[in-house]
């Protein structure tokens, strides 16, 4: 296997890698604060996004996504796994209506909505308390983007 890396840059045209033995998928950076996920159950945070700090996830899946909204952090991942976190440091795991892989989180400003393989489609308004919205597709779902107060999955074969 070879280096894991997390790159870093100002500029968004120069570059500074960092080896980590993390292998991570997403962050997101709000209030000074930058936070990384990944495998196993990664998650590390930063305030200057060159000294990392390994926080407890209490899982052992990777994670692949990770949002911010309404003051809570909410990340997902592998067998329908969800966290959520007040303040990026502390997290906690909450009950999932999936064991799909969840591989995208939005939050469009009053609700969370996650989405995964074979068409799984989680919602939230707290991140705590998860439902399962009819879905229209059995097709993996990769991604998720929000804008103009409509959501766009796109996955396998599809755009939603």
């Amino acid at each position: 296997m070879g280096t894991r890396i997390l790159s870093v840059s100002e500029s968004g045209t120069n570059w500074r890698n960092q080896p980590n033995q993390r292998m991570l998928d997403a962050g997101t950076s709000v209030n000074g604060m930058y936070i990384v996920v990944g495998a196993p159950g990664a998650i590390m945070t930063s305030s200057d996004a060159v000294n990392w700090t390994n926080r407890t996830s209490g899982v052992g899946h990777r994670l692949h996504s990770i949002v911010h909204g309404n003051g809570q952090y909410v990340t997902v991942g592998a067998s329908g796994t969800i966290l959520s976190s007040p303040d990026g440091i502390n997290w906690t795991q909450q009950l999932s209506t999936s064991t799909e892989e969840l591989v995208s989180v939005v939050h469009t400003g009053s609700r969370y909505t996650a989405i995964g393989s074979n068409g799984s489609m989680l919602s939230s308004e707290d991140g705590a308390t998860w439902s399962t919205p009819v879905s229209i597709t059995a097709n993996n779902l990769r991604s998720l983007t929000y804008g103009n107060g409509k959501l766009v999955a796109v996955g396998s074969n599809m755009i939603m």
